[in-house]
């Protein structure tokens, strides 16, 4: 009876282990596919200044670590510790952890 639940109802960690892996693959493409782009939408001389959104958000539950930077520097540092934290999530150092930390990071971004 066991090992018909665990051939039916069991998960393979390989199978997990790939899905983890093109998720992260596929941030990591999103993120390098925003840096060209970054000085536009992501800082306070772009299209929507961050106070703009600070002070007059459209939703009453929007969230962004992007909203307190304002120059190009800074959005970088952040693009590049997002780039870390989604390395960090495909080799699977801490993959609880840095699963949450990528959440965090593309919830930042869109």
């Amino acid at each position: 009876m066991r090992t018909l639940r665990l051939f039916f109802f069991g998960i393979d960690v390989r199978a997990l282990a790939l899905l983890r892996i093109a998720l992260a693959a596929m941030l990591l493409f999103d993120l390098a596919k925003r840096v060209p782009s970054a000085g536009v939408w992501f800082i306070n001389a772009g299209l929507l200044p961050n106070h703009r959104v600070l002070w007059h958000p459209s939703s009453p539950y929007q969230f962004s670590f992007l909203f307190s930077l304002w120059t190009l520097t800074q959005v970088r540092i952040a693009f590049a510790v997002f780039a870390a934290i989604y390395v960090c999530f495909l080799v699977g150092y801490r993959t609880r952890l840095f699963h949450v930390l990528a959440w965090l990071a593309l919830l930042s971004l869109h």
